[in-house]
């Protein structure tokens, strides 16, 4: 298992912030009650897994392996 960050402003900065409201989007309702138990995001648990980074748009994008952090 592993999270996707896909987002436009990867290139330019590697490190940012993304908005809680915005985490679990298109993820099946099974997943989303495993990570926010409650509607409540357990960050804790989404940061032990790696993330795929990708850039947004719609040509050939290079995609990123990391960590998130709190």
């Amino acid at each position: 298992m592993f999270n996707l960050i896909v987002s436009s402003g990867l290139q330019e900065e590697p490190h940012g912030s993304i908005m809680a409201s915005r985490a679990l989007e298109y993820t099946s309702n099974d997943l989303r009650e495993m990570f926010a138990p409650e509607g409540r995001l357990d960050t804790a648990r989404l940061t032990t897994l790696p993330t795929i980074f990708l850039q947004e748009g719609t040509g050939d994008e290079i995609a990123g392996v990391g960590w998130l952090t709190n």
